[in-house]
């Protein structure tokens, strides 16, 4: 029986025996393809996520163009903050493994101006002048705050 020389492993323990570093970079690769598919995977899910948020501020934003009753005032802001309240809890906001102590102050000026636009659209509609642009446009004016804010 003849031995042959092979050369050695990493040296490691659980090295491969005969491997060249191929089997190495290899995993490395098959890391790197699987961490981008991970990141792919919950960027299309926050994504997801974001757009069916909206789509619910929308659909009660027309809902109150069409009829600015106290009910619809309501349901809106609820809607909005709903919103807000999910994509700050969830950190859906911004990219959060990159956010900073800067990028969180930008944040919260963005939901006070959502909660600003928010009060100014309730005493418009609610205190008589529903029939006003102004009210009308602020509901496009809170849609643009929360886009940005996802941004």
């Amino acid at each position: 029986m003849k031995v042959q020389n092979r050369p050695s492993g990493t040296g490691k323990a659980g090295g491969r025996a005969g491997g060249s570093g191929k089997a190495a970079s290899g995993d490395r690769a098959e890391a790197a393809s699987f961490t981008t598919a991970l990141s792919g995977s919950r960027e299309r899910l926050r994504t997801m996520r974001i757009e069916s948020l909206i789509a619910e501020v929308d659909r009660w934003g027309s809902r109150l163009r069409k009829s600015p009753s106290a009910e619809n005032v309501r349901e809106y802001r609820e809607r909005v903050r709903d919103f807000m309240s999910k994509v700050l809890d969830e950190g859906l906001a911004l990219d959060t493994q990159s956010a900073n102590h800067g990028d969180k102050q930008k944040v919260y000026v963005r939901v006070e101006k959502v909660n600003r636009k928010l009060v100014e659209l309730t005493d418009e509609l609610l205190g008589g002048q529903a029939e006003t642009l102004g009210a009308l446009d602020t509901v496009d004016e809170i849609r643009g705050l929360l886009l940005d804010l996802v941004g």
